[in-house]
């Protein structure tokens, strides 16, 4: 649902950016221009959306000395993983 809806933004987007551009330039010269631009900021957004948040937030990588924060990064199974109780077994009664 959310690449859906990420999908309709998007595409509302470059229809906004169409519209502007036509009322702007026309139907030729203006248009193409803003198809440009919004496919340009379409893939700006795809490929850089995620650095600039981290960096929005102030993230930072954690080093090699904080074993408490490295420890399960490195594993997350070891720590979110259910303790084992043994064999299970499912009978379908058929």
């Amino acid at each position: 649902m959310g690449t859906l809806r990420t999908g309709l933004l998007l595409a509302g987007l470059t229809a906004l950016f169409l519209a502007a551009g036509f009322l702007l330039g026309g139907e030729g010269g203006g248009m193409m221009i803003a198809l440009v631009v919004a496919l340009a900021m379409n893939v700006f957004a795809y490929w850089n959306s995620d650095k600039l948040v981290l960096r929005m937030y102030g993230a930072r990588e954690v080093d090699a000395g904080c074993p408490a924060l490295r420890g399960p990064s490195r594993n997350p199974t070891k720590v979110s993983s259910p303790p084992y109780r043994g064999e299970t077994e499912l009978r379908s009664e058929s």
